[in-house]
């Protein structure tokens, strides 16, 4: 009896299916009727393929919809900009205009913080026969740097050069008067605190700093921009005039009172390891100091008063020195009627760099050079 029903069942499920028909371009619909030469395990397997099939396409079709809605394409996009003091494309520029900060040198100052991320540093020497840098940041800025210190003409003057906003800690009166005279940008803690802080960890004066947060909200919406131009000519590929050039692996350079600066070439690296009185000079973290190019600018120098305050001549043109690749090239600095400084070689023609951070060593023309 079971039997006889078992056959009725199986003969029941061995009509054809009907297919629908479309008209026009419409497509069939897929049928999910058992066929005559199924089994009944066959069928339901086929119902169910059909069932994920359908549910694939959906969940395909939402997500391609996901993605148009969301995908952004300006984000999606990497657009690189030609850093005109590094010599290579960053990923943005972060300011509008170039800064110059006052960065103090005295050991107590030591270790700096910041200095890594400037695209030009360079070193003058001030009263006491100690240095003291002018960082010059465009490309970036860093979250911290300092210590900060005060500005002298010569650094008043460098800001004019670049069209950069300085930022310092008061002046000599000398450079009071040029800041008061000259019309340069500048933001001075002493009148203008907002953007600088002092680290308690450290004794005053030596604990003064400023960064990222609390500059680049001043400088970015100023509508105070000129045209950045680079004082620099930079080479996509090295090459070396062996005719011109000197060996210099090593380069030592002796400032007045007895301070040290040294260079020493990495060759792994294509670039020269900073050291300051025969220990290499660190950054607060342990970071080293590495120069892509280093230039040794001589300047007549003379001590002005009892201060020991220094004048120093930046008229005309004298005798510079670029260290790079392992090399010492001879030339000169020069000096435009716009006030623009131009290393060149003997000849006039204009120096090329490697692309990096570059170091200009203002020493003055009794400064003791030795490099091989």
């Amino acid at each position: 009896m079971l039997l006889l029903v078992f056959v009725l069942l199986v003969s029941g499920c061995g009509k054809k299916s009907e297919s629908t028909s479309v008209d026009g371009d419409k497509l069939k619909e897929p049928s999910t009727e058992v066929s005559s030469d199924m089994s009944l395990e066959d069928a339901m397997q086929n119902r169910e393929d059909i069932t994920s099939e359908e549910s694939l396409v959906e969940q395909a079709s939402e997500a391609e919809e996901t993605v148009d809605e969301e995908l952004d394409p300006v984000v999606s996009q990497i657009i690189y900009q030609s850093g005109p003091f590094l010599g290579k494309m960053v990923k943005e520029i972060s300011l509008k205009k170039p800064v110059i900060v006052m960065v103090e040198n005295a050991p107590a100052a030591r270790p700096q913080c910041g200095l890594e991320d400037a695209s030009i540093i360079y070193e003058y020497l001030v009263e006491g026969g100690i240095t003291r840098f002018a960082a010059l940041y465009y490309e970036n800025f860093p979250e911290r740097v300092g210590p900060v210190r005060s500005t002298r003409p010569y650094f008043i003057d460098l800001a004019l050069e670049h069209k950069a906003l300085l930022l310092h800690a008061g002046a000599s009166p000398e450079g009071f008067n040029l800041l008061a005279s000259s019309g340069v940008k500048h933001i001075d803690e002493i009148s203008n605190g907002e953007i600088y802080w002092r680290n308690s960890s450290r004794r005053a004066p030596h604990n003064l700093y400023t960064g990222s947060k609390t500059v680049l909200p001043v400088v970015n919406e100023t509508e105070d921009v000129d045209i950045v131009e680079s004082p620099f000519t930079f080479q996509s590929v090295g090459f070396i005039n062996t005719h011109e050039a000197a060996s210099a692996y090593e380069v030592e350079i002796q400032y007045w009172g007895g301070y040290v600066v040294t260079y020493k070439y990495d060759e792994t690296r294509g670039n020269y390891l900073r050291f300051i009185d025969g220990l290499p000079h660190l950054m607060e973290g342990g970071k080293k100091l590495y120069a892509d190019n280093i230039f040794i600018q001589y300047v007549d120098t003379k001590v002005k008063d009892d201060e020991g305050r220094l004048e120093m001549n930046f008229d005309g043109s004298n005798q510079a020195i670029l260290i790079k690749d392992g090399f010492a090239y001879t030339g000169i600095w020069k000096r435009d009627e716009e006030g623009k400084t131009h290393f060149t070689d003997l000849n006039g023609n204009q120096r090329t760099l490697n692309p990096g951070q570059t170091w200009v060593q203002v020493v003055p023309l009794s400064a003791r050079v030795e490099y091989n």
